[in-house]
């Protein structure tokens, strides 16, 4: 997978880390769901909306003791820690299908810390390793790297200029209590999971760990143009060969977006 991403520099991907907990399935591919609602016998919720394949909702636990299981851990892991160009990577859990988001800081100590994803590897079903090449990575990924798949390859990635690490971007800061030349495991976890700072926009809404204040939230886009005018047309072929829907079940008016503003923080969406 990795030698088709770093042949084409176009390709972007995020991880969808598996993180073996309770969770909860959404995705358009109904018929999946309802596979895996026979699969588990776990409540099933299908809806048409409008799409080629509807949606669907299944509660699932990924379960340490299931081999398919911990080989879907082992290579949401393996995707970042063989990438050769963290630029066009990001970390993610999918959330909620393949994870909770409040697991981020434990994902993080597994890609900084080998021996504490290798006594994590230790409780999942003994054959996986058979199956994997984890265990033989020896890579633990800098607080920088660390940085770059969770701040500055996203923004890179959507456009927005004035975010993650670069100059004249806007005070969007969060500060940890962590010494990454010698913090560990747990206590990596334990600083990603309860930041000390958090300042947004310039303002300080989390001090010593605590929430001090509450800040209005704003609405981003980004409006990126064609290189290919041909593009769309191409896209539009696509879709009368291959799908049962028109393409313009999934087009967005831009001019039918609502100017949205507060007091506070305008904005231009």
């Amino acid at each position: 997978v990795l030698k088709e991403v770093e042949r084409n520099e176009r390709v972007t991907f995020d991880v969808g880390q598996v993180t073996l907990d309770n969770t909860t399935t959404m995705t358009a591919d109904a018929p999946f769901e309802h596979h895996l609602y026979n699969l588990t016998g776990n409540k099933w919720s299908s809806r048409d909306v409008e799409l080629e394949c509807g949606s669907g909702i299944v509660p699932y636990t990924y379960s340490r003791k299931s081999l398919t299981n911990s080989i879907q851990w082992a290579i949401g892991l393996e995707l970042v820690l063989l990438s050769k160009d963290l630029g066009r990577v990001c970390l993610s859990t999918d959330h909620p299908n393949a994870g909770p988001f409040i697991r981020y800081p434990r994902v993080i100590a597994w890609l900084m810390d080998r021996e504490y994803r290798g006594k994590f590897s230790d409780k999942l079903n003994k054959t996986f390793s058979k199956r994997c090449i984890l265990p033989s990575i020896d890579r633990e990924l800098s607080l920088y790297e660390i940085s770059l798949i969770t701040r500055k390859s996203p923004a890179d990635i959507i456009g927005l200029g004035n975010r993650g690490i670069s100059s004249g971007s806007n005070a969007d800061i969060v500060v940890y209590d962590v010494n990454p030349e010698v913090s560990k495991g747990e206590v990596i976890e334990r600083a990603f999971s309860r930041a000390l700072y958090t300042i947004i926009n310039g303002e300080i809404v989390v001090r010593e760990g605590e929430v001090i204040n509450s800040v209005q939230g704003r609405t981003l886009y980004s409006k990126t143009e064609l290189e290919n005018p041909n593009f769309e047309k191409e896209i539009e072929y696509f879709f009368r060969q291959r799908y049962s829907v028109g393409i313009s079940n999934y087009s967005v008016d831009y001019d039918g977006i609502v100017n949205v503003r507060n007091e506070n923080h305008p904005t231009e969406t």
